[in-house]
């Protein structure tokens, strides 16, 4: 997900080479989405980083203290966990 939101062209094509069946994939495309500011048309969107610096530090670190507990996992993912203190603030996919 982050990746396609993040550079939807490289990854609309990854998915082509995957499926050529698809032929063709529309990034500019938008989607009817539903959202706390109600229904939406939308594009691919990265909304992350809104979301994660909407965070409070104490937030961050619940999150931490949870997440923290598979960190084997998360790292296998390509996640790593960040300071409440870093910039940026968020769990973020690499």
């Amino acid at each position: 997900y982050e990746s396609l939101a993040r550079d939807p062209a490289t990854e609309s094509q990854r998915i082509i080479d995957f499926l050529p069946e698809l032929e063709s994939l529309n990034i500019q495309a938008s989607f009817k989405i539903h959202s706390i500011d109600g229904e939406l048309d939308r594009p691919i969107i990265d909304l992350n980083p809104k979301k994660i610096a909407a965070l409070s530090a104490e937030q961050i670190e619940d999150i931490k203290s949870v997440l923290g507990q598979g960190k084997e996992a998360l790292e296998s993912w390509g996640y790593r966990l960040m300071s409440a203190k870093g910039v940026p603030h968020q769990l973020q996919g690499e």
